[in-house]
């Protein structure tokens, strides 16, 4: 008879030596004391995903004990035993940039103070229906006869006007984010925009992920205000297409429960 093999042993990462689970596939040395956690040597934690990027030593890891949130490993660090033939999944280091116009804020428009989060939509929309309208202004007037464009109901039913169907979601983590733009579907992200990086503040604003960089360290965003310096809270041009944004300075300002998948965005299908 074969040997049973046992769930949790079967299906576990080991730590070879004293090391770190940390949020961020980063050194721990640069991490501070809420963004990583000490395992020492013999140490097993039950995995319920592993995704391996080409090229990389972190594994980005869900474990069964701390299932809200990805982790990350540095494998030399680690055995990963997967006896029970759980799937691991392998996905390729690759730059990825969509082709997602991008549209400015329009401050001035039917006196709403603010049109981040409708540019924001926006760009998702005009992306995945290339032809659903001619003008931003189209858009924002849709908006403006449904509502306040602040209101997240408000753009999922314009979107759907425009034959988009969309969800807004408060459970988003960077795996959320990136298997979408993966699919080609941009992702809008609401942030607090306001206040240094370990203090962020403000109302919300609303930013669009269109890419990702090789080194899974960056996101390629949209920002319909400009270039935010993410770790002062201050915007430092109005050049804001295709800017670069760090997952670790952006994780604060966007899931703002530390620790938890809680990030805010918007989630369509092509």
């Amino acid at each position: 008879m074969g040997k049973t093999k046992h769930p949790l042993l079967g299906h576990s990462i080991l730590a070879k030596k004293d090391t770190w689970l940390t949020r961020y596939p980063v050194d721990s040395v640069s991490l501070q004391s809420d963004e990583k956690l000490f395992v020492p040597k013999g140490s097993a934690w039950e995995w319920l995903k592993i995704i391996v990027t080409a090229g990389d030593l972190y594994r980005e890891v869900r474990l069964k004990a701390k299932p809200d949130a990805s982790w990350y490993f540095y494998e030399p660090d680690w055995k990963i035993i997967n006896d029970i033939d759980e799937t691991i999944e392998y996905k390729p280091n690759h730059h990825i940039q969509l082709n997602t116009p991008y549209f400015r804020h329009d401050s001035g428009f039917d006196g709403a103070d603010c049109t981040c989060f409708s540019s924001a939509c926006a760009m998702l929309l005009k992306t995945l229906r290339e032809r659903s309208f001619e003008s931003y202004q189209e858009y924002l007037e849709c908006v403006s006869e449904l509502g306040d464009g602040a209101e997240a109901w408000v753009q999922l039913k314009a979107l759907s006007q425009f034959g988009l169907d969309a969800e807004f979601r408060q459970d988003g983590d960077w795996s959320a984010v990136e298997e979408l733009i993966q699919e080609g579907v941009p992702v809008p992200l609401g942030i607090l925009h306001f206040g240094p990086v370990e203090n962020p503040s403000g109302s919300g604003h609303w930013v669009t992920a269109v890419g990702v960089t090789k080194d899974q360290e960056n996101l390629i965003v949209h920002d319909p205000y400009g270039d935010l310096d993410l770790y002062s809270g201050v915007y430092t041009s109005d050049c804001g297409s295709f800017r670069k944004y760090s997952k670790k300075h952006l994780s604060p300002r966007w899931m703002v429960e530390k620790g938890y998948s809680s990030g805010w965005y918007i989630k369509a299908r092509q």
